[in-house]
């Protein structure tokens, strides 16, 4: 569609890219499958850690809100995809897409409400999430809501760090750390599929890809500014 509108246009502007919130889901390219994934609500923290709380090089999805440090193990984000959490007075979502590697936190509050998510599905390669409150769909990567009564809204982001746990205790030596649920242990990936920049792209998620930009390979790990 953008392609024709710049041929229409005939001067070789470029058309301006609709806002995320104009986005028309192509049903056959969406993966939905509420609760495939289960989310984690206010996860046990280990607030003493040790070197040997994981392994030196296990990933972990790191945030530091009023001065507390927390790491979130990726091989469990990467089953649970959505912790709802509290770090002393802020509400935190953190948000995890093993397919894209990428974990986000942000500020679940919207008009002084706080919302708790879920995992909703697939589209265009990478996670969606729900709220529990209105069942609003949610982009994992920007945050903003693109289907149902919260469409346009943006969540704000809380800055966070990719690192291995021997980096991030370095940086951070009194961080305290999600522990992991006994309950679901079994259902976490194995460190090897829970690593960034995965080499292989699941068949059934590149139908959910509604338009191919192939100047990189589908894996190929970016830093999004």
């Amino acid at each position: 569609r953008l392609r024709e509108e710049r041929s229409r246009a005939g001067d070789g502007g470029a058309a301006s890219e609709p806002e995320a919130a104009e986005v028309r889901f192509r049903e056959s390219r969406f993966f939905r499958q509420p609760d495939l994934f289960l989310s984690v609500d206010n996860p046990a923290i280990q607030r003493s850690t040790s070197e040997k709380s994981l392994a030196a090089r296990d990933e972990v999805f790191g945030v530091v809100v009023n001065g507390i440090a927390r790491a979130y193990p990726v091989a469990a984000l990467c089953y649970h995809h959505v912790v709802n959490d509290q770090i002393g007075d802020q509400p935190i979502a953190v948000s995890y897409c093993v397919i894209c590697s990428s974990g986000i936190a942000f500020d679940p509050r919207v008009d002084g409400e706080r919302l708790m998510f879920g995992f909703h599905g697939i589209w265009q390669g990478t996670a969606v999430l729900y709220d529990r409150e209105t069942r609003s769909n949610w982009l994992h990567l920007n945050g903003e809501c693109v289907e149902g009564t919260r469409k346009g809204t943006r969540l704000r982001p809380i800055p966070g760090t990719h690192a291995t746990w021997a980096e991030w205790r370095r940086d951070y030596p009194e961080t305290e750390l999600m522990a992991v649920d006994p309950k679901f242990i079994q259902r976490y990936f194995p460190r090897q599929s829970a690593k960034r920049g995965l080499e292989y792209f699941p068949e059934g998620f590149l139908r959910t890809i509604q338009n191919r930009d192939r100047r990189l390979g589908l894996s190929e790990l970016c830093l999004g500014v």
